[in-house]
Formats: C-alpha cells, structure tokens, sequence
C-alpha cells in the first residue's frame, strides 16, 4: 500500500476510561449496557439488554452481538462523521443492524439494503429496523455475500455473532459449528442496489475474511455506481490487504485513509471514487 495513505486513529487506541465516556455520551443507559457487557463476557450468565441511544435510536441486542452494538453506537468506526449527502448505502455482514441504524442517525432520508445470513441475528436486525420504523426504508437480503449465488453453502456459527462467517470448504469443512445458507454475489447485490438507486453512497463490508474472495471475483466494472467504500480486512493466509487495494484501485476506487494494522491486524480501509 501508498505509504502516503494516512493513518487514522480508531477506539481501539483509547484507554478504557476513554471509552466508557464515549459510551456514556452516546448512549442514555449506558451503565447498564456496561454492567450487562461485563456480565456476559466474564460469567456464564448471557443476557440481551435493550439500548437506548441519546439519538433516539432502539437496538435490541442479543448477548452474543454485545461487540457490534457496542463498537457502532458508541465508536463509530467507520468514521461516518466524515461523510456528507449519504443518500443510498449496502451494509454488508449487517449483524443486528447497529451500523444500518448509526448511518440512519446522521442521514435519515438515506434508503439502503442490509446483508446477514446467520438466522439468530437476522432475526434481531429486523426488529431493530421495525422499531426504530425503518424498516421501509432498509431491506434486508437474508444471505451471506460470497464468490457467487449459490444455495447450501457452509456458514461456520461463532459465540459472538460478529466473527461468524463462510466456509471456503476448499480450506477444509469443519466438523461441527456450521450451518447451511443462502449467497448472493457482490456482483449481484450491486446490480441490484444499482437497480433501486443508480448509485451507492457508501459500500460497508465486514465478513471476517470472505472479503478477499469476493473482491477478488468481482469484475471492475460493478464498482462503477460506488462513490465509497469502507471495509474491515481480516488477516486470511495466502491473502494480502495489497492485493485487494490494488483490486479496488484498478476498478477506480481511491485508498483514502486506513487504520494502523500495528494496533490491530484486522485493517480498516476507506476508498472514494475516482474523479
């Protein structure tokens, strides 16, 4: 990668207490959300808790999407504050829907489609949107992006639902801990938000590492009505996050800005079109 990309700095830098006042001025129960957190992380107790943000917004979460609640609401790790005009957006591995609902806070005349596959949590995304009245405004696809559409491919259940993600069974079928699921193409899916919009504001993609396999078996032109992207890339063997910017910058997409991968390996990358 362009050692002239700046570094951007994330949570995950922050000291602790840091981060418990960004819970705190973002969330209005926020000691409860920390009280439950701790209680599932550290005992056998697994508790779901309904989060009220000071933005309004009501996020049912389970005890095993503490994390992705947790990290969107309060984090904001996707940066959305450096966006303007966000009209249209694909959030891909949706999770409970906390991203779709933080992008919805700042630009809520935006229209989107939300991806999730694993059936535990897919059932929480749609009564996070329901209740938050949104659901007209998101659909949701229930189904994991992959190389292509396909049916009964292999999804491996993780305990916390945002580490779950696709078996490459060419890497070897696990013995137990999956499940079978529905894909659809980032071929596809583009062609299909192109289909409702024209053009997506914003691309969002975090899927634990299938990232790699389905950029890379995407043709260049389906970028073509993406204005930005921002990406989570996890460390996969015999993969490397060069070869997906390099990928991503032939189909005209620019590498803005990216975390420290010395502070964590799983990188995040922000790419804008191309003038």
């Amino acid at each position: 990668m362009n050692g002239s990309v700046p570094i951007v700095d994330t949570y995950l830098s922050l000291s602790y207490s840091h981060k418990v006042r960004l819970m705190a001025n973002s969330v209005s129960n926020w000691i409860r959300f920390i009280l439950i957190g701790a209680l599932n992380q550290y005992t056998p107790l697994k508790l779901n808790i309904k989060v009220l943000t000071k933005k309004g917004t009501t996020i049912y979460c389970p005890s095993y999407s503490w994390w992705a609640a947790y990290e969107n609401i309060a984090c904001n790790p996707y940066l959305l504050n450096d966006y303007s005009g966000i009209s249209s957006f694909l959030d891909i591995g949706a999770n409970i829907g906390a991203f779709s609902l933080a992008l919805l806070e700042r630009f809520p005349l935006a229209t989107g489609i939300a991806v999730e596959p694993a059936p535990n949590v897919v059932q929480y995304l749609h009564r996070n949107l329901a209740a938050n009245k949104v659901d007209g405004k998101v659909k949701v696809i229930e189904a994991g992006v992959w190389k292509q559409s396909e049916q009964n491919c292999l999804f491996s259940l993780a305990s916390a639902s945002e580490q779950s993600s696709i078996v490459d069974v060419e890497s070897g079928v696990p013995s137990a801990g999956y499940i079978k699921i529905n894909t659809i193409s980032l071929q596809e899916l583009l062609s299909l938000a192109a289909e409702q919009k024209g053009v997506v504001d914003l691309v969002k993609i975090d899927i634990e590492g299938a990232e790699h396999e389905i950029i890379e078996d995407t043709p260049a032109q389906s970028w073509k009505i993406v204005r930005n992207l921002v990406m989570e890339c996890h460390p996969v063997p015999a993969k490397s996050v060069e070869h997906l910017v390099d990928l991503l910058e032939n189909a005209g997409m620019a590498l803005v800005k990216q975390t420290d991968p010395l502070i964590s390996p799983n990188v995040n990358l922000w790419f804008s079109r191309e003038k």
